[in-house]
């Protein structure tokens, strides 16, 4: 991460351009004939292939026509961010198969792939006993923090992070935590108020593109995209849609401060604009599957 970013200057960090993804996925940018454009450094790890390897190779050698002819038909789809993930096969060097999510998002004339490891099934999972009361409430004519507290009480038992906060914005972006679920931790922070300048209006605009986004260790080492450039644009990976996009260092630093370990903010839009946050923290490093993130995301 770049040490230049400071707290002075963070209004105007190009964070939707890092080239770089966090540690625990893998990033693929294919153009219109599914060749291989660009790919995350990673990929040795992912699917034992070094990426001199990989690149302007179509994605088909990694796959077989099964799986190809799946992943064809998932990129067809015209609104791919509304998806839940599609598990794919990779056959890797030593002929042994990896199963991966896949999550997919168009960008320009190409389409950027994302990849995580599967560590559960969606047959596995149920949701929790108090969505329904969760839904009941939101949907009712009670008050709204009783609607909100319920909504941060529901995003904890599903996910099962440590605290869970309602942050609402006003009029001049500056937060106040309406509400809180954080079981037996000793500090609360409900009522606090937090300054416009912590999120910033870039970050503000990326949270209105995206709803959910994950930190899943607050200090990884991030994984640059190769090439930088795109050989076809000769431009930089606009990576606005991206869920693995790597972190601003800022942001990292602040997380750090708090003593968070691991993150999941979901956005909160009123009559398409940005009302506030559902921010999930965690004081140890947490991955959330694909399956629990679409539970989320409902």
């Amino acid at each position: 991460m770049s040490s230049k970013v400071t707290i002075d200057t963070c209004d105007s960090e190009p964070i939707a351009f890092p080239s770089a993804i966090q540690s625990h996925g893998m990033l693929i940018v294919l153009d219109q004939e599914l060749k291989i454009r660009q790919i995350s450094e990673n990929c040795l790890q992912f699917l034992g292939f070094a990426p001199i390897d990989v690149l302007d190779n179509c994605i088909s050698k990694y796959l077989d026509d099964e799986q190809y002819e799946a992943l064809k038909i998932y990129l067809a789809i015209e609104n791919l961010k509304a998806l839940v993930p599609l598990p794919v096969k990779f056959c890797l060097t030593d002929g042994a198969c990896s199963i991966f999510h896949c999550i997919a998002k168009r960008y320009s004339n190409f389409v950027i792939v994302e990849l995580e490891h599967i560590f559960d099934q969606p047959q596995e999972l149920s949701l929790p006993s108090s969505l329904s009361l969760a839904i009941e409430n939101l949907q009712s004519k009670r008050k709204s923090t009783t609607a909100l507290q319920s909504a941060a009480e529901c995003v904890k038992e599903l996910t099962g992070y440590d605290r869970v906060l309602i942050y609402k914005f006003d009029s001049d972006w500056h937060g106040e935590v309406v509400a809180e679920a954080a079981g037996n931790l000793p500090e609360s922070y409900l009522g606090l108020h937090f300054p416009a300048s912590d999120i910033p209006p870039q970050a503000r605009e990326l949270y209105k593109r995206n709803l959910l986004r994950m930190i899943v260790e607050v200090n990884y080492a991030e994984v640059k995209i190769t090439p930088l450039i795109n050989p076809v644009t000769n431009e930089l990976l606009d990576m606005s849609d991206c869920i693995l996009r790597s972190v601003s260092p800022i942001h990292v630093e602040y997380l750090s401060n708090m003593g968070v370990k691991a993150t999941l903010t979901i956005s909160l839009i009123v009559n398409g604009q940005l009302w506030g946050l559902i921010a999930c923290h965690h004081y140890s490093p947490k991955f959330l599957s694909g399956w629990l993130r679409t539970a989320c995301d409902m």
